[in-house]
């Protein structure tokens, strides 16, 4: 009888251990793309793992203009996954004159304002009453080619104290790697505040895995996990917007940050700006002008000094997850972090 028991217990336990344990939630995966059909196939797997997490999930995707087989398998998952929704456009260039500025020297729009606009037609969609029934938002880039650390994301869910958590980015050298998207206590602007010269501030982040969670007001690295109650009224931008002054002034002002090198430098700059160009609506039609030229968007009497920089020559640009990130702070939705043992491991992308 023992040996007939322990044969049991022997069949069924490749199974124990292989099972996920479930998280009593229903999570919407949210994720944008285009031409990644070699990558899609791995990713779908990811993104269904991802939701056999937990109690229920649903999926939406939007993609457009791609050129190879990612609207046709994309289709194709949500024939055959009834919990999978995509959204397939294709569009000419100038129809993102509607929602973009910032042109490349190659006269296309601004990739990263392109996907602000992706984000928004999918975040709009998820906030629908038609998706009141999943709390949780978990944003995911789906050209990844190495699964998440699912054990980070059930841990996150063990915790209440949050409204957004992201992954940590690394690259096949060790070194973090989503620093556009990126703002915390020491790193606390991008480019669209100190100009071209971000890109040359040494930077370092190194997270052991073991590590607490680190505080940021900004990130990504490829997974974003939201409450999604704390992104209402929010909206993805590639330009600086009225919500992000107002957490960078909340930043040039906080007492702790006097004397922070890249504020007391920010306002040295600030001081010598003494006509920066004014323009209160950005459009497609901006002229060109030189990197690092001084802009406002406000005429307030502490107006923050935006630069031009990152290839576009037009209005101040940045990555889009920051103006998103900052709208929630503002809003009150500050407890963001990245949680060291959801990990994203990147081949050297760029």
């Amino acid at each position: 009888m023992k040996l007939y028991k322990l044969s049991i217990y022997l069949l069924f336990l490749p199974i124990c251990l292989s099972a996920k344990p479930k998280i009593p939630e229903n999570v919407l995966i949210l994720g944008v793309c285009k031409n990644i059909a070699t990558q899609l196939p791995n990713s779908m797997k990811i993104v269904e793992d991802i939701g056999a997490l937990f109690d229920d999930y649903s999926v939406l995707v939007y993609e457009d203009n791609s050129t190879d087989d990612t609207p046709f398998l994309l289709r194709k998952w949500a024939r055959t996954n009834p919990k999978v929704e995509v959204i397939c456009e294709v569009l000419r260039e100038e129809s993102f004159g509607t929602t973009c500025v910032n042109k490349t020297a190659q006269n296309t729009f601004y990739r990263p304002e392109k996907i602000a606009r992706a984000r928004n037609i999918i975040l709009e969609r998820a906030l629908t009453h038609d998706y009141d029934a999943f709390p949780y938002i978990i944003w995911i880039d789906l050209d990844v080619e190495k699964p998440f650390t699912y054990e980070g994301i059930i841990e996150t869910f063990r915790r209440d104290d949050w409204d957004a958590v992201f992954a940590y980015g690394v690259e096949e050298s060790g070194k973090y790697f989503d620093w556009y998207a990126h703002r915390d206590a020491t790193y606390p602007f991008g480019p669209e505040v100190h100009g071209e010269h971000f890109w040359f501030i040494p930077k370092t982040l190194h997270l052991k895995k073991k590590a607490d969670w680190y505080p940021v007001f900004s990130a990504f690295n490829g997974l974003g996990i939201y409450r999604k109650s704390s992104l209402k009224d929010c909206k993805y931008s590639s330009i600086s917007t009225p919500d992000l002054e107002k957490w960078v002034q909340s930043i040039l002002n906080d007492p702790n940050f006097q004397s922070h090198p890249q504020i007391i430098r920010y306002k040295e700059l600030a001081a010598q700006a003494t006509d920066p160009i004014y323009i209160p609506t950005p459009h497609k039609d901006l002229p060109y002008y030189p990197y690092d030229t001084p802009m406002i968007i406000s005429q307030n009497v502490d107006s923050v000094i935006w630069r031009v920089s990152s290839g576009i020559h037009q209005y101040p640009a940045t990555c889009e997850h920051s103006p998103l990130h900052a709208s929630m702070i503002v809003k009150g939705h500050g407890r963001l972090f990245i949680n060291p043992r959801i990990r994203t491991h990147y081949n050297n992308r760029r």
